[in-house]
């Protein structure tokens, strides 16, 4: 059965947070070794369980920016993910961000997601 390869792309609320933790330990007891999360970074906010895959592409305070398009661009060529978790766009409300360019870069995302595997599911399942 081949790899699952999971990309969790997000802001502070997926770094400073368990979830990835609680989710990798659920995955981990149905699909044990089925999935791997991929990234340049790591991050652990001392979650449990100890152990789990902490790498991602998520940034503390960060805006979907040019830049930070082109780096996740960059990122995604060379993982080449399969699935991606987005959790994007809370500091871009925060920052007053028009909901028209939180919408366009969302869309940029996903499209730099298809450029690296173009077998990213269109939606949630």
């Amino acid at each position: 059965m081949p790899v699952t390869k999971i990309v969790v792309i997000g802001d502070s609320l997926t770094t400073q947070s368990c979830w990835r933790a609680a989710l990798w330990q659920t995955m981990n007891a149905k699909v044990p070794g089925r999935f791997d999360f991929v990234g340049s970074h790591t991050s652990d906010f001392g979650c449990a369980p100890s152990g789990y895959d902490q790498d991602n592409e998520a940034s503390d305070g960060s805006l979907l920016s040019d830049a930070k398009m082109s780096e996740l661009a960059a990122a995604f060529m060379t993982y080449k993910p399969d699935v991606a978790l987005i959790h994007y766009g809370t500091d871009d409300v925060r920052n007053g961000v028009a909901t028209n360019m939180i919408v366009d870069v969302h869309t940029r995302l996903v499209h730099s997601l298809r450029a690296a595997n173009p077998d990213v599911p269109r939606s949630a399942r």
